[in-house]
């Protein structure tokens, strides 16, 4: 594969997708080089610099490297390219919270799921409790994760996609509640989940 990406480089240096291929390939498929990823997605950048995928891309180069502070920046430059994107906004939602930015984390997120379709917008309002998880305060996590789930019907999803994103909150929910033994709180839990599977 970047055999061939290669060569389509040679035969026209400037044709992006072939740079922006072989960049994924070295991020994502082994073996896996990201001083080659990083290469790429620069050149990428540099062929059409007006494209915010890109930017973010190269963040998850410097994240999978555990280049937070890196990472952070291309995920923000991504966001001021196109404030309508709902990937950029998640992504450094992500890394603020590594980081322990959780205020800024969270107002991320919020971004990320106002930008959402409704499909999705229920599971990446579980990434934005998990900041609570990182925080090291689960009760809240798990208190904000059951209240979501009792919301997901009035957030526009379709019917048949409802139960899913119920069950899903729910598993997570249950999972902090017995990560941080709190076993009244897990009983109820996967007595909800439990209603939610049965009525599926």
């Amino acid at each position: 594969q970047r055999a061939s990406l290669q060569h389509a480089i040679d035969i026209d240096p400037g044709f992006v997708p072939a740079h922006l291929a072989m960049a994924n390939a070295y991020l994502f498929n082994t073996p896996r080089d990201l001083v080659q990823a990083e290469k790429y997605f620069r050149q990428t950048i540099a062929l059409d610099p007006g494209q915010d995928n890109y930017y973010w891309s190269l963040g998850d180069v410097y994240r999978a490297g555990n280049q937070l502070e890196k990472a952070r920046e291309y995920y923000r430059r991504a966001t001021l390219l196109d404030p309508n994107d709902a990937t950029s906004p998640l992504k450094l939602g992500h890394v603020n919270s590594f980081l322990g930015h959780y205020d800024e984390a969270r107002a991320d997120y919020d971004r990320g799921i106002s930008n959402a379709s409704p499909a999705t917008k229920p599971f990446n309002a579980n990434y934005k409790i998990f900041t609570w998880v990182h925080a090291g305060d689960s009760k809240t996590a798990v208190h904000e994760l059951e209240t979501l789930a009792t919301r997901i019907d009035t957030m526009g999803l379709a019917a048949d996609q409802r139960t899913g994103a119920e069950a899903f909150t729910l598993n997570n929910a249950i999972q902090v509640a017995l990560h941080a033994n709190l076993h009244e709180d897990s009983a109820r839990l996967i007595g909800e989940l439990a209603a939610v599977l049965r009525a599926n």
